[in-house]
């Protein structure tokens, strides 16, 4: 609590929520040791509350620049099949009746617990008030031949215009009409990649989902996952559960560290990595003079691809692998900037423990330098990257980087860095 009261001052705006449980802006009154007062913004004294717990109030959300306005406490307003909600309140998703936990008309999204006890936060068109009717089986009729009248009837009346079929770019236009920030991978801090089309867990459900969807409403603020729930038994996924659709914020993902076998829905995760990209393309084609999004993009891309090379390039006999890894096509408006790559440095660039992996952390995420020589084995040695050099192959103008590694004599641990730079500065 008390990194809470130097956060919210008094006198500071926030985002907490009231006794319906919503999120709504307030200012803080008071800040003591103990609790957090807070005056909500266009209500009464009346309405105050005084906040003990720090998951009930957070910083203000940052509002992207296009709205120009703080978005409406009424979710019904963009989702009219829905009322005005609070929480205690019984809709439906799917066929699945579900309990509002929470309400968050800033970021649009909706808390609610599942049948099963599984609580997730939801996008408010995925709410009904009323249990969907389920679609009844058409009829089919036969048609009647219809005579067609003789040419000469047309002669004096002006032909019909004819229907232009729907080009590529309209479908795509109505696939996608908000104005989020879309991505294919993305690594989260902690070291984890999510990928569209790939399995994960979400906290608190039992059942893996395919990540349909990874999207910013803002580039300044956390990421959402998309996902579908999948039927599996054993290590064998069944069928996917198209009704079960959940948007989470990343936090709550984890990537699935077990092997499913897709065989039975490989088409239809393939048309979730397509729809993805199609998500990708459109986001690319709103924000072409965006560079902060289009370098991000570009980063996520190139860190999960040096991740993977990372570890599988270190093996349990060698020092280094056997040649550098290609990274593509060099792209100088971004490489340049996200490396630090100059003509000065004759664009190349050596990272190394005593200089600090700390660019690499961001790109890559943290844990990315290490490797188990047995994941069965508790407290076993591990392998550890002494040297990352990432440079500009000249003749063929491609990102390459190469990296040598060594093995620690000591179990892995919170300050397997420190000790490593020992170890190397000791060898030298």
């Amino acid at each position: 609590m008390d990194k809470l009261v130097k956060m919210f001052v008094e006198g500071s705006k926030a985002e907490a929520l009231d006794e319906e449980g919503v999120w709504c802006v307030c200012t803080v009154v008071c800040s003591e040791s103990e609790a957090i007062s807070v005056a909500f913004d266009g209500w009464g004294e009346e309405w105050n509350r005084t906040i003990d717990d720090p998951r009930e109030i957070r910083e203000l959300s940052v509002i992207p620049e296009s709205s120009g306005r703080r978005k409406a406490t009424n979710l019904s307003r963009k989702s009219p099949q829905i009322t005005k909600v609070i929480r205690d309140d019984k809709l439906w998703m799917g066929h699945h009746e579900v309990l509002v936990l929470e309400v968050d008309p800033i970021r649009e999204l909706i808390t609610v617990l599942l049948p099963d006890d599984v609580k997730v936060s939801v996008n408010p068109g995925e709410l009904f008030t009323t249990k969907p009717e389920e679609e009844k089986p058409r009829r089919s009729y036969k048609r009647r031949r219809v005579e067609e009248p003789s040419s000469a009837f047309y002669q004096d009346k002006p032909r019909a215009l004819e229907e232009k079929p729907a080009s590529v770019e309209d479908k795509l236009e109505d696939t996608c009409t908000d104005m989020n920030f879309d991505f294919s991978v993305f690594v989260l801090n902690h070291g984890a990649v999510l990928k569209v089309g790939s399995i994960c867990f979400i906290d608190s459900c039992s059942s893996p989902f395919i990540i349909s969807r990874i999207f910013k409403s803002s580039l300044g603020g956390s990421a959402f996952v998309s996902g579908v729930r999948c039927h599996c038994e054993g290590g064998k996924i069944i069928s996917v559960v198209h009704n079960f659709q959940v948007t989470v914020d990343c936090s709550f993902v984890r990537p699935c560290s077990t092997e499913f076998c897709l065989s039975s829905v490989a088409s239809e995760v393939c048309n979730f990595v397509f729809h993805g990209q199609t998500f990708v393309f459109l986001s690319q084609e709103r924000n072409f003079e965006n560079v902060p999004y289009l370098r991000e993009l570009r980063r996520h891309a190139l860190g999960a691809q040096m991740q993977q090379a990372v570890s599988s390039g270190i093996s349990l006999h060698a020092t280094r692998p056997s040649q550098p890894i290609s990274l593509g096509t060099f792209e100088p408006f971004h490489d340049m900037t996200i490396f630090g790559l100059s003509e000065k440095n004759k664009f190349k660039i050596p990272f190394s423990l005593g200089s600090g992996y700390s660019l690499l952390d961001n790109l890559m995420g943290k844990g990315w330098d290490v490797k188990s020589l047995r994941r069965d084995v508790a407290d076993c040695h591990f392998k550890f990257v002494t040297l990352l050099t990432v440079y500009l192959d000249k003749k063929n103008l491609t990102l390459k980087f190469s990296f040598s590694y060594s093995e620690a004599p000591f179990p892995f641990g919170p300050d397997y860095r420190e000790k490593c730079k020992a170890l190397a500065l000791g060898c030298k």
